[in-house]
């Protein structure tokens, strides 16, 4: 959704002078917010991370800005980090998900098992951790490598069979598989609850 203020807006959310994006403070920042967020409430709106709000100080959502300068505005606004994290246990924790992916014939399904907060020295300094177990028998299609034959072979099989294959380019599935993790769970975490993630994975047996 794309909210535009005018400079009359501008004038009553901030003060009599309309906010200058290049000179635009944290409290300033906070009030706007606060006012746009307490304003889509009284008209029935769930309050998000919207675009306007970065547009007033210029900057992309999952940039360092947003990390340092908008998120903690939010998590403020909502009682802090850990109420959000608690919201998002309610919806992914315990529960299973279909994980799919046509291109690379991926079929499974996954679990969310444990959820911490989590902090590091790097941006996004303040994160959750999510621990999901992958149902290694699910498939996946992938390539190998015949050495006798020099020959690239086609396979599908199982997830374990596929890491075990796949020796030296394990990091790169696991990649693969955190990104399609992802995909499935930051519509919740991140556009709903505006929390970035980390994912760890277990592979383990679901029969």
């Amino acid at each position: 959704m794309k909210i535009v203020l005018t400079e009359e807006q501008h004038k009553r959310l901030v003060g009599t002078q309309p906010i200058n994006e290049s000179e635009i403070d944290r409290d300033q920042l906070k009030k706007v917010a606060f006012s746009i967020w307490d304003n889509m409430k009284k008209n029935g709106e769930t309050p998000a991370l919207i675009d306007i709000i970065y547009d007033l100080i210029d900057a992309q959502r999952h940039s360092y800005r947003d990390y340092e300068e908008v998120r903690p505005i939010w998590y403020e606004y909502n009682g802090g980090m850990s109420v959000l994290m608690e919201k998002i246990k309610e919806e992914i924790l315990g529960k299973t998900f279909d994980l799919k992916d046509n291109i690379m014939g991926l079929d499974t399904k996954f679990r969310v098992k444990e959820i911490d907060l989590n902090l590091r020295p790097t941006w996004p300094s303040k994160y959750i951790e999510l621990v999901c177990e992958v149902d290694k028998n699910g498939m996946i299609d992938y390539e190998t490598y015949d050495d006798e034959t020099d020959q690239v072979i086609q396979n599908r099989d199982t997830i374990e069979q596929a890491l075990y294959e796949l020796e030296y380019e394990q990091e790169d599935l696991e990649n693969f598989l955190q990104g399609e993790i992802a995909q499935v769970l930051e519509p919740i975490t991140d556009e709903k609850y505006g929390v970035p993630i980390g994912i760890d994975i277990e592979y383990i047996d679901f029969n």
